[in-house]
């Protein structure tokens, strides 16, 4: 059988479908207007968070990534103080208050079960055995630590701390939810709005 030899034009229009189709979105994904990067999202209950920490660089504010070390805040992301943390997610996205954390968590089992679930399934970083449960919800959190108000950086590979845009017991404090490695719950502390901790946004509701 004798094979047609193909155009340089055919073998071109090839070459760019494939181009764009590299260039699309993956498979629950969406692309921050702001700056190109892409985060994944996951479907828990009737809510839609981000499956992946922040890593956008506002031009002003208090941001840090973890020891100072810039590689690190790109792929993990970066750790913000609260006021910056209020005003950073992208549109159609917002840092989810105390009603929606606990609607997460209580979806998930409630506070004393759910943090398992939260967790991405790395031994190494949270230093504890894993097994089926951990990630159930796709919501993929690692222990990235934070930074306190004194400019210390504290529990990577132990502790993760997610701020919520709800005032705390004080009004210098907010609410915020942590994971611990060996622990199944989620913790809910109220916390100086000074520290930077990681921020998930939450998609608006349409």
């Amino acid at each position: 059988m004798i094979m047609k030899k193909q155009s340089p034009f055919f073998t071109l229009l090839i070459l760019l479908l494939a181009f764009a189709a590299c260039r699309q979105e993956a498979p629950n994904t969406f692309t921050d207007s702001r700056d190109g990067k892409q985060y994944p999202y996951v479907q828990i209950g009737d809510q839609v968070w981000m499956s992946a920490n922040l890593r956008y660089k506002p031009e002003s504010g208090a941001y840090y990534a973890y020891n100072d070390d810039e590689e690190y805040g790109e792929r993990m992301g970066y750790l913000y103080d609260w006021q910056n943390a209020c005003e950073v997610c992208p549109d159609g996205w917002h840092l989810p208050d105390r009603d929606e954390w606990d609607i997460l968590t209580s979806y998930l089992g409630g506070m004393e079960a759910a943090g398992t679930a939260l967790k991405a399934p790395d031994a190494e970083r949270w230093k504890t055995e894993v097994d089926e449960t951990f990630n159930s919800s796709g919501f993929s959190a690692l222990p990235e630590g934070v930074r306190r108000y004194d400019g210390r950086y504290s529990y990577r590979d132990r502790y993760t701390y997610f701020w919520s845009a709800s005032d705390g017991r004080r009004s210098e404090e907010a609410w915020t939810y942590a994971l611990d490695g060996p622990q199944k719950s989620v913790f809910r502390i109220s916390w100086d709005k000074n520290n930077a901790l990681s921020v998930r946004c939450v998609k608006d509701r349409e």
